[in-house]
């Protein structure tokens, strides 16, 4: 449950989030993973804004998804085949 404790100067909402719920963490720590291992690395200030969604997309979609190896998951295997191989039992 998370408690509204107010505006902030720059207009955004402060929250405080109960020990046990991870609040924004997940989407804080895909951000940084995005902006680590591909924004900073591509020339951002020189492409079009249409570029550089294709190449969040690209990211996300075949590599994030598909390919990055994962410590969370169980032998490192990506979300996507996670998935697939977590169905598969479960049938």
């Amino acid at each position: 449950m998370c408690r509204v404790l107010g505006v902030s100067e720059s207009g955004y909402y402060r929250y405080i989030v109960n020990k046990d719920k991870p609040g924004n963490a997940r989407m804080e720590s895909f951000f940084a993973t995005l902006k680590k291992e591909l924004l900073y690395r591509i020339p951002t200030y020189r492409m079009a804004i249409e570029e550089v969604k294709s190449a969040v997309f690209r990211y996300v979609f075949a590599y994030y998804n598909r390919t990055r190896v994962y410590t969370k998951n169980p032998f490192g295997l990506p979300p996507a085949v996670y998935r697939r191989l977590y169905w598969k039992q479960a049938a």
